[in-house]
């Protein structure tokens, strides 16, 4: 059976590409001002900061996230992630999408 080259290497090139894309928009978006425009009860504390979770009913702050990597995680409901995944969910978008949407932030 002949494999398509062709295919197989742009194929890798578009993932490269993408990767390449990710890392730029993670790098270029501030977590902090990101996460408090779309958080209740933010509050930062050194590099982490606290928020109650968009994605359960939550009375106490349990969503943590890491200022500095943008990496969050809710002590709640167990939900975890960067900022793609985040925009994902609470947006409710494929990840494509959301890293589209982060493109149109910067």
């Amino acid at each position: 059976m002949k494999t398509n080259i062709k295919y197989k290497t742009n194929h890798v090139y578009t993932l490269m590409r993408n990767k390449t894309s990710i890392a730029n928009v993670k790098a270029r978006i501030h977590a902090s001002s990101f996460y408090a425009q779309r958080l209740e009860g933010f509050v930062k504390r050194g590099t982490y900061a606290q928020a109650k979770c968009p994605f359960h009913p939550d009375n106490n702050p349990s969503f943590s996230v890491n200022t500095e990597t943008g990496y969050a995680r809710c002590f709640g409901c167990g939900w975890h992630g960067d900022i793609i995944d985040f925009v994902s969910k609470f947006y409710s978008v494929s990840l494509f999408e959301a890293l589209n949407l982060l493109k149109q932030e910067i």
